[in-house]
């Protein structure tokens, strides 16, 4: 009993999180396509990772978004079914629209969490196991991403692979070196770790067989132009981890911004990111 009642907050936890963060990417749906710039960068750097020479059959894409991946998966897999799921039901609209016309009968969408908190839908498992299952700018808000890793092992068949991109943990340095001071005190910002990662994948029953990280900067006019951004990509954090955000420490903070990473042109964003091919080994989960 008092096991069962000491794991509830952390579950809860979760679902809190997760909930903030569908919420954020449903209500961006819109917008996100328009400010995607580094995640169509990180779409082609995934696939570039596939050196395989057989194609599979069946796909599997979680967090599909707008169809970023989606569309790049149907182009270099021709032959393959990809069902492309999503935990808002509004990024799915954006990435049908954008997705007419392509795939046909071979391509198909359902309403999934990727998390691994809720068991997966039953047309999920009506074409499991998967030969592939890919993820894109999606993992780096899992607090657990062996959960997640272990989801997607029940999923795809023995041999198959896991293609995953994130943002790791020191993903916009400059905004969170700011944000870590105060009157904001953020900890722990969200984003994938190589080491967390190798680790993770090996108990869930994986191996890591390829892992790339990359830097991206951009200069955009202004430190409000920097937030704007963030926030049309629904990636704005949970402002339950840090200080609450007036309009006095919202404009304490962009004159922060700009005294400290102003360049020409603007100001300065960087973007961490890294993919990662994972093999699912034939023996089933190593822990």
């Amino acid at each position: 009993m008092d096991v069962i009642a000491k794991s509830r907050p952390r579950e809860q936890c979760h679902v809190a999180l997760m909930s903030f963060h569908v919420t954020r990417f449903a209500r961006s749906a819109a917008t996100y396509e328009s400010q995607a710039r580094i995640q169509h960068l990180l779409a082609e750097r995934l696939l570039a990772l596939w050196d395989k020479p057989s194609e599979p059959s069946a796909i599997l894409e979680l967090g599909c978004g707008t169809g970023l991946l989606t569309r790049r998966l149907l182009r270099r897999f021709p032959g393959a079914h990809v069902l492309a799921t999503d935990g808002a039901w509004q990024m799915l609209a954006q990435a049908r629209l954008l997705c007419a016309g392509k795939g046909g009968e071979k391509l198909s969408f359902a309403l999934q969490d990727a998390e691994g908190g809720a068991p997966a839908e039953p047309e999920l498992w009506s074409r499991a196991p998967y030969g592939l299952v890919t993820s894109s700018a999606l993992v780096q808000w899992f607090p657990d991403i062996e959960r997640h890793l272990r989801f997607v092992a029940g999923l795809v068949g023995p041999e198959g692979f896991y293609l995953v991109s994130s943002f790791t943990d020191s993903n916009f340095p400059e905004l969170n070196a700011l944000l870590a001071s105060p009157p904001f005190c953020y900890r722990n910002f969200p984003g994938l770790v190589a080491e967390k990662l190798d680790e993770s994948a090996r108990r869930a029953g994986f191996t890591l067989q390829a892992f790339q990280e990359t830097e991206d900067r951009e200069v955009l006019p202004t430190p409000r132009m920097v937030l704007k951004r963030i926030q049309s990509l629904g990636a704005s954090r949970n402002p339950r981890d840090g200080g609450r955000l007036t309009k006095a420490t919202l404009e304490g903070l962009l004159d922060s911004y700009a005294d400290h990473y102003g360049e020409r042109g603007g100001v300065r964003l960087t973007w961490k990111s890294c993919v990662a091919l994972l093999r699912r080994s034939s023996s089933g989960c190593a822990g």
